[in-house]
């Protein structure tokens, strides 16, 4: 537990006194960051397509690298954070759904036993 005393936002916060600062908005970003971190560290190669400009090829660059390596047997995922027009459930056929376990964490879709996806457009 993070404690009150480490926090640079402690004078001004309403949980200040609260047994480990519990509640501190600050403190649980902290939290959040370090549980992306170690997810983040358990994957090997991670890609990134990206451009400052739509209607580029992205999706489709995505979607044919990813099912190129699943098909090589590469465990493989895909982030879709294109707000403005999430393509890659629809080029994979996949249903754009939301699916959580118990611990509250999502549950990718699953386009075949290599190639799991998670879209913006399961949220819009």
């Amino acid at each position: 537990m993070s404690s009150c005393s480490s926090c640079s936002s402690a004078s001004g916060c309403a949980s200040k006194g609260n047994p480990g600062g519990a509640g501190c908005m600050e403190s649980a970003m902290a939290r959040q960051d370090q549980i992306i971190a170690d997810r983040l560290a358990h994957i090997r190669h991670k890609i990134f397509v990206m451009s400052g400009k739509g209607g580029v090829g992205k999706s489709s660059v995505t979607v044919n690298t990813a099912a190129a390596l699943a098909h090589r047997g590469f465990k493989v995922g895909i982030l879709d954070v294109d707000m403005h027009g999430p393509s890659v459930p629809n080029l994979l056929g996949l249903k754009a759904t939301i699916e959580m376990n118990e611990r509250n964490e999502l549950i990718p879709a699953m386009y075949n036993e290599n190639l799991a996806v998670i879209s913006m457009d399961s949220f819009l």
